[in-house]
């Protein structure tokens, strides 16, 4: 997994992460 979950699902991951 890289440093930037968000990078690789800006769908959802991006969301619950901010």
């Amino acid at each position: 997994m890289p440093s930037s979950p968000t990078q690789m699902k800006p769908c959802g991951d991006d969301r619950h992460l901010l």
